[in-house]
């Protein structure tokens, strides 16, 4: 006789992939919470969904997008970052943030050149180290 519990049945790899995406009272859709590795790596599954995301964020010329780190922000590539739309912009040019909207993972921001873009931002905060 066992005083193990029965096995619960392994999802599929479709069910494991799926974003964790939440609809409180009063939100008009479900936010889908993501990391930014997530939205690189499976850009289709967040298109067109409400998310929350954090990433280094810079304000430049030619330039505003989110990334995975600051040293990326500094010296990587756009291919690997998150164009943001902003309609206004926040009151600081960098840093690490919180960023909540639309992904549409068919836009590439500026030339083309990045892995996907957040529109629609809805919040956008300043998330300092004891977040991290």
């Amino acid at each position: 006789m066992s005083c193990r519990p029965p096995l619960a049945a392994t999802p599929s790899p479709e069910a494991r992939d799926e974003p964790l995406c939440v609809q409180r009272a009063g939100d008009a859709t479900p936010v889908c919470y993501a990391s930014f590795v997530q939205l690189l790596a499976r850009p289709q599954r967040f298109h067109g969904k409400e998310v929350q995301v954090i990433g280094y964020m810079t304000l430049r010329h030619e330039d505003t997008s989110l990334y995975l780190t600051e040293e990326l922000a500094r010296h990587g590539g756009s291919q690997d970052a998150i164009w943001l739309d902003l309609n206004s912009p926040p009151g600081f040019t960098s840093g690490w943030v919180l960023v909540q909207g639309r992904f549409n993972a068919e836009r590439h921001g500026h030339f083309a050149m990045y892995a996907g873009a957040l529109e629609e931002i809805v919040r956008i905060e300043r998330w300092d180290e004891r977040h991290r």
